[in-house]
């Protein structure tokens, strides 16, 4: 049986590569950045995935930037990258994606900032 761990671990794998991680200037993340970074970071999570023979769930990119006003271009240009590497992503007999929307900029609640969040729709086989 997949879990959320391995839809975060599948998103993880396909945002932290050289594309992304060169046009932020902090670091890509599982399930949460640390606490008052003063960076831009990307962050990958998973809230749910059921236990049918092809599982279905659905996992977040969240893209975080430190400033005190939405940077609409930044913004725009991180999403750019990553979208299109998510998009209808497909691993036969494994799994695939489906991006269903990207939304934001968002204030962030407990800390200066704003984010995008991109939210991913995932069907997977059921591997023992």
């Amino acid at each position: 049986m997949r879990t959320t761990l391995d839809i975060t671990e599948i998103l993880y794998g396909l945002v932290n590569v050289p594309e992304v991680t060169a046009i932020i200037s902090g670091s890509t993340y599982r399930d949460e950045r640390p606490e008052n970074s003063a960076v831009q970071d990307v962050v990958c999570t998973s809230t749910t995935v059921d236990n049918e023979p092809f599982q279905e769930g659905v996992g977040y990119v969240n893209i975080h930037d430190p400033g005190t006003m939405p940077n609409h271009v930044w913004f725009k240009t991180v999403t750019g990258i990553i979208v299109p590497i998510l998009k209808s992503h497909y691993v036969r007999n494994d799994y695939s994606l489906l991006v269903t929307n990207a939304a934001g900029p968002i204030k962030q609640e407990k800390q200066q900032g704003y984010f995008m969040s991109i939210r991913v729709r995932l069907k997977l086989y059921y591997n023992n």
